[in-house]
This record gives C-alpha cells, sequence and structure tokens, in this order.
C-alpha cells in the first residue's frame, strides 16, 4: 500500500532545491478556455480565480491537490440527503401518529449533519482552497516532502459612498484607467477601497516522513481584481498565472 501512494505522488526528478511553478513550462498545444464572469459580482471573481490557481498549482510536475475538505462535506451532504428522503417517503407512506418518532429523528440527523458541515467549514476548511503535496528527490539522495496550503478572500475597504457593484464596475471599466479623478471615493481613485483578491499560502519542506522541518514560509498577498479581468469580465489567465507562479516560486525556492 505505501508504494501505490508514493506512485501517485509527483516526483520531481533529482535536485538541489524543490521546482517551482516557473520551472515547470505550461501545455501550450492546448486551446485557452476563456472565463468571464459578472465583474460587478465579487464572490463570482473570486471564485474564477480559485478555480484558475487549483488547475495551475496541481500540474504534473507540481502538487497532487490533496481533496479532503470536499470530500468530508460530500459525504455530511450525502448523508443528510438521504436522511431527509427517507424520512419524507417514510412518512409519507406511514400514518401521522405511528411515523412521528422516526420521523423527529430523522428531521433531528439531519439538521445535525447540516450544522456539522456547516462548522467544518467555518471552523476546519475555513478559507482553504487548496491542499497539495508533492515529493522531492534530494542532492544527497534523502527523499524531501513539500506541502502547499493556500488561502484565498476578498479585501473590501469601503470608505466611500459607492456600493461594492459599483466600485468593480468601475475599476473594471477604461474611464477608470483613463480618467479616475471624476469619481471620488472610488476604486480607482487610489485604490485604497477596491476591492483585492487576498491570497496566504504557506509552504514547508520535510524529510525523515515528516520528522525534520527543513524549511517553512508563509507570505500573504493582495491584488485588486482590476489586475486579473478586463471591463468586460474576462479572465486575464496569463496575468494571473505569471503572478501567481512568481509568487510561490518565492515561497519554494525561498528567493
Amino acid at each position: 500500500m505505501p508504494k501505490n501512494k508514493a506512485a501517485a505522488t509527483p516526483q520531481s526528478p533529482v535536485t538541489a532545491k524543490p521546482l517551482g511553478p516557473l520551472d515547470i513550462p505550461q501545455d501550450t498545444s492546448e486551446s485557452v478556455e476563456e472565463i468571464k464572469v459578472n465583474n460587478a459580482n465579487l464572490v463570482d471573481l473570486k471564485n474564477a480565480l480559485d478555480d484558475l490557481l487549483k488547475k495551475y498549482l496541481s500540474r504534473q510536475g507540481l502538487f497532487t491537490q490533496n481533496h479532503t475538505h470536499t470530500d468530508v462535506k460530500l459525504v455530511l451532504g450525502y448523508l443528510s440527503v438521504s436522511i431527509a428522503l427517507a424520512t419524507a417517503l417514510y412518512s409519507y407512506k406511514t400514518p401521522f401518529e405511528e411515523s412521528k418518532f422516526l420521523t423527529a429523528i430523522g428531521v433531528g440527523l439531519y439538521f445535525l449533519l447540516t450544522s456539522l458541515s456547516t462548522a467544518y467549514a467555518y471552523l476546519i476548511e475555513k478559507q482553504t482552497v487548496f491542499l497539495g503535496k508533492r515529493r522531492n528527490f534530494a542532492s544527497d539522495g534523502r527523499i524531501e516532502t513539500d506541502r502547499l496550503k493556500v488561502e484565498s478572500s476578498s479585501k473590501v475597504e469601503s470608505k466611500s459612498l459607492f456600493s461594492l457593484p459599483s466600485r468593480l464596475a468601475w475599476a473594471l471599466s477604461p474611464q477608470s484607467r483613463s480618467n479616475s479623478s471624476q469619481v471620488p471615493g472610488s476604486a480607482a481613485s487610489g485604490g485604497a477601497d477596491e476591492p483585492k483578491y487576498a491570497l496566504t499560502y504557506t509552504y514547508t519542506l520535510t524529510a525523515s516522513s515528516g520528522r525534520s522541518l527543513l524549511a517553512k514560509r508563509s507570505v500573504t498577498k493582495e491584488v485588486p481584481y482590476s489586475k486579473f479581468f478586463d471591463e468586460n469580465g474576462v479572465l486575464l489567465q496569463p496575468a494571473f498565472t505569471s503572478w501567481l507562479g512568481h509568487a510561490i516560486q518565492a515561497a519554494v525556492t525561498g528567493e
């Protein structure tokens, strides 16, 4: 069994240091699908970047993504839905007086599982969007394991009278780049309250099955959404992957 797990984890060639995203070229043979979202919806903007982030970091030769958080929430979700359907079917086919006790138990279990799923998301998963792991063969022959955890969020410092959709739409419009002074307090006038995409990534490098910590680095970066989306809401994928690649490269290589 350990051999199968080791084979499933990407392994870099023998090297003095782990390879970063910029050391592994992207596949340019496939056409890039356009990603377009509502540029006035902060959730859509964040989700689009999160999805591209996971795709970029899980490329061949980089990290194997850990889906534990997703799996736990799926299991809890399927269980709660199954219990709800079974309870509804039982109460439909059984007289009320006979079914009310088991129906109450079913309803209680449903709310318990949904509460557990919500608590897991807020207390354990939190803002984590990517968990990755990779094994490397160091130049001295030892096996090293590096792990990457990425958390994302949206930062908005609203000090103006403009609503969030208005600030987003203005920040992504051509007018904001040519004549931002016409809109006092907008996202483009100085950029102080323009919505930003914030990433916190933590990189650890260990050896001896995790008993020896060789390196640990944690960095937080914030970039305005307007850097990665045009006025039509189209995601500028090369701009984002270039920024992300340089950020993660510095964490992995320590340079």
